[in-house]
């Protein structure tokens, strides 16, 4: 989830984060940061093998 998000930023996406904290960071520190702060837009699908698919937006995974 870091790597896409980072390669999203590298390709022009605006961060989620304000300009302030931008400062000195790179693109894979500040994807980390978003997730941290659970800020990321992304969700994950899960498919079992019944076919039932669960989404499960990242701001409810546990992140420490």
């Amino acid at each position: 989830m870091v790597g896409g998000r980072a390669l999203q930023l590298s390709m022009g996406a605006p961060p989620l984060i304000s300009s302030d904290e931008l400062k000195g960071k790179d693109v894979l520190q500040i994807a980390e940061e978003e997730l941290r702060r659970k800020l990321l837009p992304l969700t994950v699908v899960r498919r079992t093998p019944k076919g039932e698919e669960y989404r499960i937006p990242l701001k409810m995974l546990l992140v420490d």
